[in-house]
């Protein structure tokens, strides 16, 4: 656990919180990492958490901040005083040295078990999966070529290599048929299913319905996956069939046949719906070879479609049996229903003991079936096109070889609101395809945005975290897909091509590190303060009030809330002996590798525990149910220059991002960048008053505003994080040879962030080099007079956290090895950087004025952006410029308030 305040000491009040203009937040890493010492420190897994003593009045937990005395104990949260109950004074005897002795009592941070661990065992034989292991599914995009295939080979056979050998393992291909792959057979096969596009269907009027109610009438697949070959057999124990599964990859996965044909199901022609009937008849299913998967009867689509929403419909039909939805609160036996004291207290709910992950590998559009993001419109329209040009060439004086021509004139009118469908809007679409491939991204359907965000909502009931891996040149259309793992827990990866991808090395670093699964957090604080919003990937309780749920969470995913004061004397009134003071609760599943569960005295025997252990590399493995619990307290400030010397300007970033991230979406891009530079105005306006409180409105209108905070430092870099900010893809109008889903992919990437990695990611970090085994200096500004100068060192690395690029100028001496040698001071500089980072990084290697030479200009941010131009908020500045315009905007401020003033 691991919680940090935008400001290390809180305004006493309201008032002072806006005379400051800081975010009063903080941002929360539940799952982070702890060091080893207060790992052992905290570890109360001796005890469940039902036996760890809780306020009766707020239902905080017991921690190091309470106040102990002969009749029991003081609640550090409501200053509540707690009787002791039988049953915990032997635990809690009032004895000094037996309360330092618990880690509840004794540390900031402890942790303890939820419920009795669940031993995972391996399968007894062949023919069996005993639960409950983690699940694996991997989804496979097969409607791509051969080299992607390759990569996600290499990817899966890492990810065998880092998955515990417990984990039950499933292999899924989708293209325009589902592919199930059983690796438990004693002969190993592919049984595929047929996927179906919906097709409209009239009303008794006559109107056509949705594409919604469309898709909701008509079956996604041919017929249940789990009558196909149920998920028992489906699934297997990485550790006794890791052959099989590596076999599977090699021989059975393989492109779709027919990759790269040009066909269109929505040609008027094609039939896209199969007659009615039963669905699930051997038409709709078969079993072998690739080749042999079509649907009979001419029925179904051509080859090499994309039928992404099709197969996570089947995909999460199918896994509802490993668990029932989690978002049910936990009722004791014999009672028929919650209390108010029970909801209000509740951190532990039913949950799965399932951790399920599935890893969707992708190159293209969706482009077949339900959550299709290609509009059947201008499917329709280019295909249109295209065989009126073929016709064209055929027809006698035509020339094959000759570019067809759209109609000009009165032959092309625009098309009025009642325009029929195909008519001059279809030509519209054609032509506007052909100039620009990714027009469609324009033109999804709503139906396939709702689509994705109700699949994204189906994935969390269930408790799976969907992981995105995906390489294209194109637009896949990322920020339609994001929901999916958004809302799951899961993380996006974007590749432009094969060869410039790290995906094995993701892959595996993303299954090899610990995580945690189905967990809830509950934040508490003392009466004076409350929490109003968050950010981040966490969701509501729809029943407990202040409870949300996160799905899934790595040791640097990172939250954030906001807080407010309860009344406007904020913590004026508070004694001193009753500090603002925060406790996160965090329940969450792990897998924990051990050579035996943890003793409990009876409690084996009583709850039916014990089991085989699981053969699995020597070890055992328990799926565990843990509560992280921390308390933090903190002081408060009475004066703005107090809040300033205690401000986390890491944290403040971090807050800005969230914030102005949602205002783009409710307000828009131009907005939001208008509001971020409002913010920064308003901030200087706040600091000069401060400052130069002795002055009078109008001597204070004649000082210029100080945007280097020299009376207070830890404010200093926000102007230039800031800046960096409205210059990030993120804020930033779409540059030329953008990857079309770069902003899409950084929106998912910085919203999990932790604010030290935020950083880094908003403004790189560069340093020199003499040669590559001697650091010059550890930090330049990113501008061009850090490379310029006869002193200028000549070799520099720079960070930007998914691009690493060393950088060789030209009076670099020949003799100094290009590239550096790999045990050189500057390949470990680089070697260091990739192991931390969460995302494995590109690095580029490269010399001015050669190839990407370019790239490493565009991220001196400190310059000039020239394909910016105006765009408000700093749009086109340089960073000198942009703090002349912040300083102007404060000026003319001061003068609007002025007159103001003197008019009333």
């Amino acid at each position: 656990m691991k919680v940090e305040f935008t400001l290390k000491r809180f305004p006493i009040n309201g008032r002072l919180k806006e005379q400051c203009g800081l975010p009063f937040s903080c941002v929360m890493q539940p799952y982070h990492r702890l060091t080893e010492k207060d790992a052992v420190a905290g570890d109360a897994t001796g005890v469940y958490a039902e036996q760890i003593a809780r306020c009766t009045q707020c239902y905080s937990y017991i921690n190091c901040y309470c106040a102990f005395d002969t009749g029991g104990w003081v609640c550090s949260l409501c200053n509540r005083h707690n009787a002791l109950k039988p049953q915990m004074q032997r635990r809690y005897r009032l004895d000094p040295a037996v309360l330092q002795s618990l880690p509840e009592v004794r540390c900031e941070v402890f942790e303890t078990l939820a419920e009795e661990p669940s031993l995972v065992q391996l399968p007894p034989d062949a023919g069996a999966v005993s639960g409950p292991g983690p699940v694996v599914v991997a989804l496979v995009d097969t409607a791509s070529g051969e080299e992607f295939l390759e990569l996600v080979r290499s990817s899966l056979e890492a990810a065998l290599e880092a998955l515990p050998p417990v984990t039950r393992f499933a292999l899924i291909t989708f293209s325009h048929r589902l592919g199930l792959h059983d690796v438990r057979a004693a002969h190993p096969s592919v049984r595929y299913v047929q996927m179906y596009e919906p097709a409209p269907r009239s009303t008794p009027g006559g109107a056509v319905t949705s594409a919604a109610a469309a898709a909701a009438s008509s079956p996604a697949v041919a017929a249940p996956l789990s009558e196909v070959l149920p998920l028992a057999s489906l699934l297997a124990p990485v550790g006794a069939f890791k052959g099989q599964i590596t076999r599977a990859l090699e021989e059975q996965m393989v492109p779709e046949e027919g990759f790269g044909a040009n066909h269109d199901l929505s040609h008027p022609g094609a039939q896209a719906h199969p007659p009615p009937g039963a669905p699930g008849q051997e038409s709709g299913m078969s079993r072998g070879a690739p080749g042999q998967g079509g649907a009979a009867g001419g029925f179904g689509p051509p080859p090499a479609s994309r039928g992404l929403g099709p197969a996570l419909v089947a995909v999460l039909d199918y896994l509802k049996v490993l668990q029932a939805p989690p978002f049910v609160a936990h009722h004791g036996m014999g009672s028929a229903g919650a209390t108010s004291a029970s909801v209000v207290g509740a951190d532990h709910l039913s949950q799965n003991q399932s951790p399920v992950k599935l890893l969707l590998f992708t190159s293209g559009v969706p482009d077949f079936g339900i959550g299709r993001l290609i509009n059947p419109r201008r499917r329709r329209a280019v295909a249109a096109a295209a065989a009126a040009a073929a016709a064209r060439a055929l027809a006698p004086g035509g020339h094959a070889s000759a570019p067809p021509h759209p109609p000009t004139g009165p032959a092309l009118p625009h098309p009025g609101p009642s325009a029929a469908p195909g008519a001059g809007a279809g030509a519209d679409v054609a032509v506007d395809a052909e100039a620009d491939p990714d027009a469609w991204l324009h033109d999804v359907p709503s139906s396939s945005v709702e689509f994705y965000e109700q699949a994204a909502a189906a994935c969390a009931s269930l408790g799976v975290c969907v992981d995105l891996f995906a390489v294209s040149q194109g637009a896949l259309g990322l920020r339609f897909l994001d929901p999916l793992c958004s809302s799951t827990g899961g993380a996006v990866y974007l590749y432009p091509s094969v060869d410039e991808s790290a995906m094995p090395q993701d892959v595996y670093l993303r299954l090899s590190s610990p995580s945690a699964a189905v967990g809830i957090i509950r934040l508490r604080t003392s009466p004076h303060f409350k929490v109003v919003r968050h950010y981040g990937r966490l969701f509501p309780d729809p029943t407990i009030p202040d409870l949300h749920h996160i799905i899934a969470a790595d040791p640097s995913d990172a939250f954030a809330v906001d807080f407010d004061y309860a009344t406007p004397s904020g913590f004026s009134g508070v004694t001193t002996s009753l500090p603002p003071t925060l406790q996160v609760a965090f329940q969450y599943t792990a897998l924990v590798a051990e050579r035996g569960p943890p003793e409990h005295k009876g409690d084996a025997e009583a709850n039916g525990g014990g089991g085989a252990a699981a053969a699995g590399e020597g070890r055992r493995y328990w799926l565990q149910r843990r509560l992280r619990v921390a308390t933090y307290r903190v002081m408060t400030a009475a004066t703005v220059a107090d809040v300033y010397a205690h401000t986390n300007p890491d944290a403040v970033v971090t807050l800005l991002m969230h914030k102005i991230l949602r205002a783009a979406e409710a307000q828009g891009l131009q907005e939001a960048r208008l509001l971020l530079r409002d913010w920064l105005v308003i901030l200087a306006l706040n600091y000069h008053r401060n400052v130069h409180s002795n002055l009078t409105p109008q001597q204070l209108s004649t000082v210029p505003a100080d945007l280097h905070f020299s009376q207070a430092p830890l404010l200093a870099p926000l102007p230039r994080l800031v800046y960096a900010l409205l210059r990030s893809p993120l804020l930033a109008p779409f540059a030329e040879g953008q990857h079309p889903d770069l902003t899409a992919f950084l929106r998912h990437l910085w919203s999990s962030l932790p604010p030290h990695e935020l950083v880094r990611a908003v403004y790189p970090v560069m340093q020199s080099y003499t040669d590559p085994d001697h650091l010059a200096f550890p930090r330049h500004s990113l501008s061009r007079a850090a490379l310029a100068g006869p002193d200028a060192p000549p070799i520099f690395l720079l960070d930007a956290y998914i691009l690493i690029m060393v950088y060789y100028t030209s009076r670099c001496p020949p003799e100094v090895p290009f590239p550096p040698p790999q045990q050189s001071a500057l390949r470990k500089a680089v070697a260091a950087i990739r192991s931390e980072r969460r995302i494995t990084p590109q690095v580029k290697i490269l010399r001015e004025g050669g190839e990407d030479a370019d790239l490493f200009e565009q991220l001196l941010l400190d310059e000039p952006d020239a394909g910016e131009a105006g765009g408000g908020g700093g749009g086109g500045f340089g960073l000198v410029q942009f703090l002349e315009h912040v300083q102007g905007e404060a000026a003319m401020q001061m003068k609007h308030e002025l007159a103001a003033a003197a008019q009333g």
